[in-house]
C-alpha cells in the first residue's frame, strides 16, 4: 500500500510526464491492438467450419493455353476448368470431398428493392467438404449441381439474412432475383461463414451450374470447354491422409488425364510448351484459412508492421527496474531481430547466408546474456530490484555493462 501511495505521489508530482506517458502508452496499446487484429484477420484466423487443418488448397502452375480468369481467391496458377473439377472428382481416392467455387457480382433484388452486392457459384461438393451446418432450411449440395440451368436456388449468407430480412424464418421458398433471375431462397448459411475467400463478404451463394445465368460473358460451352480455366478448388483429407500422401497419389491420376485428355486437345502449341503441358503437376496447400491473393501480398508487411508497433510500444515505457531487468528490458535490443526473422523479405541470393549468420548470431547472443544474468550472481542483475530513475547506475553503459560485470565474475 505504501508502495502505491508512493506511485501516485510521483505520478502527481509532473502532471505533463504523467500525461504524455498515458497519452503514449494508450497510442501505443491501441496501435499495436489494431495492427494484431488485421495480422490475426488476415494471417491468422481459420475458417469457422468443421477441422479446419484437413482443408487443402489446390493449385495447377504451368501453361495453361485459352481462356483464364482470376479473382481475389488466387492468381491464375490456381484456377481449373469445369472438366477437370469433374475429373479430379471421379478419380480421386484421397479427399472425403472437392468444393469448387468463384465469386461474382452480384445485383440483389427483394420486394422491389435493390441491392448490388456479391455472390459465390459454389459446387455440389462445397459445402458438404466443409462441413458447416445450415442456420436455416438446407446448404446447396450435389443435387443442385446436376444439370447446367437447372437448379434456380439460392442460399443467403446470414449477415445478409438478419440485415435485409430481419432474421425471419418465412424467408424460405421466397424468390429473390440475382442478375435478373429469379431464384428460390432454400436456407441461410451458418453465422459467422463467409465464404472461404478471404475479403469477400458475399450475400448469397448459387450452385455453381448457373455460371451462364449469373455472369454474362467469357468462353462459350464453359461446361464443356477444357480451355476454360476459371474455378477455384479446395478439399479435405481423408484420416490418416497426408498432405505428401495426397499430393503424389492425386497427381498420378492428374497426369494421366492430362495426357490422354487434354494433351490431344492442344492445337498450334509449340513441342517444348507441350513438353511443359504433359509435366504440369497438381499442387496442395494447407487450406484452414480459405483462398485468397492477398494473404502473400500483405504477409511480409503485415509482419514488418507488427514489429515495429510492438517496437514503439516497448520503447513508450520509460521506467525499467534494474535487478530482474534482463528479462524486459533486452526484449528492446531483441526486437529489431525479432521483426527480421517475422518480416522474411524477400533477398538476393548472395545476400541470404549473411542475412541468416546475423539471425543465428543475434540468437545465440540473445539466449546467452539472459543465461549470463541468471547464473552469475552477484553481478548487479540479480540483485535486488531498484527504479532506474533512482538508481541510474543500472541503466546501460557502453563502457561498464551488466554483461561485462557478469563476464567479470567468471573469469
Amino acid at each position: 500500500m505504501l508502495n502505491l501511495k508512493l506511485a501516485f505521489r510521483t505520478l502527481f508530482k509532473a502532471p505533463f510526464v504523467t500525461l504524455v506517458a498515458i497519452l503514449s502508452l494508450a497510442l501505443g496499446i491501441g496501435a499495436n491492438a489494431a495492427i494484431f487484429s488485421m495480422f490475426d484477420q488476415m494471417l491468422l484466423r481459420t475458417l469457422p467450419v468443421r477441422e479446419p487443418a484437413e482443408l487443402v488448397n489446390l493449385g495447377a502452375p504451368g501453361p495453361k493455353p485459352g481462356s483464364q480468369t482470376c479473382s481475389q481467391a488466387g492468381d491464375c496458377d490456381t484456377v481449373f476448368s469445369y472438366p477437370m473439377l469433374r475429373d479430379l472428382e471421379r478419380v480421386q481416392k484421397v479427399f472425403t470431398g472437392i468444393g469448387a467455387h468463384r465469386v461474382f457480382g452480384a445485383n440483389l433484388a427483394f420486394e422491389g428493392q435493390t441491392l448490388s452486392g456479391r455472390g459465390v457459384l459454389v459446387s455440389g461438393g462445397y459445402f458438404p467438404t466443409l462441413g458447416v451446418q445450415s442456420a436455416l432450411g438446407r446448404l446447396l449440395g450435389p443435387v443442385d449441381d446436376r444439370k447446367a440451368g437447372e437448379s434456380l436456388v439460392a442460399v443467403l449468407s446470414h449477415a445478409y439474412w438478419v440485415t435485409r430480412f430481419g432474421g425471419r424464418s418465412d424467408v424460405l421458398n421466397k424468390t429473390i432475383i440475382v442478375n435478373g433471375h429469379p431464384l428460390t431462397v432454400v436456407g441461410v448459411a451458418p453465422r459467422g461463414f463467409d465464404g472461404t475467400t478471404l475479403g469477400v463478404k458475399p450475400e448469397v451463394f448459387v450452385p455453381i451450374t448457373l455460371r451462364e445465368l449469373m455472369w454474362s460473358g467469357g468462353p462459350t460451352k464453359i461446361f464443356e470447354n477444357r480451355r476454360a480455366y476459371w474455378i477455384y478448388l479446395f478439399a479435405r483429407l481423408r484420416p490418416g491422409v497426408s498432405i505428401d500422401q495426397a499430393r503424389a497419389e492425386l497427381n498420378g491420376q492428374y497426369s494421366a488425364i492430362l495426357n490422354t485428355v487434354e494433351a490431344p486437345l492442344q492445337e498450334g502449341m509449340s513441342a517444348q510448351t507441350l513438353k511443359r503441358f504433359r509435366a504440369k503437376q497438381v499442387v496442395l496447400e494447407e487450406g484452414p484459412r480459405g483462398q485468397s491473393s492477398a494473404r502473400d501480398e500483405v504477409r511480409g508487411p503485415m509482419r514488418l508492421l507488427l514489429g515495429v508497433t510492438t517496437f514503439v510500444l516497448y520503447g513508450f515505457i520509460t521506467t525499467w527496474w534494474g535487478g530482474w531487468v534482463f528479462g524486459p528490458r533486452y526484449m528492446t535490443d531483441l526486437l529489431p531481430f525479432m521483426a527480421l526473422w517475422l518480416v522474411r523479405t524477400p533477398l538476393p541470393r548472395r545476400a541470404r547466408p549473411a542475412v541468416a549468420l546475423a539471425f543465428v548470431a543475434a540468437l545465440a547472443w540473445s539466449l546467452w546474456v539472459p543465461e549470463l544474468g541468471v547464473r552469475s550472481y552477484p553481478c548487479g542483475w540479480d540483485a535486488h530490484p531498484a527504479n532506474i530513475d533512482r538508481a541510474p547506475e543500472r541503466l546501460w553503459r557502453l563502457h561498464d555493462t551488466e554483461i561485462a560485470r557478469c563476464w567479470s565474475t567468471l573469469r
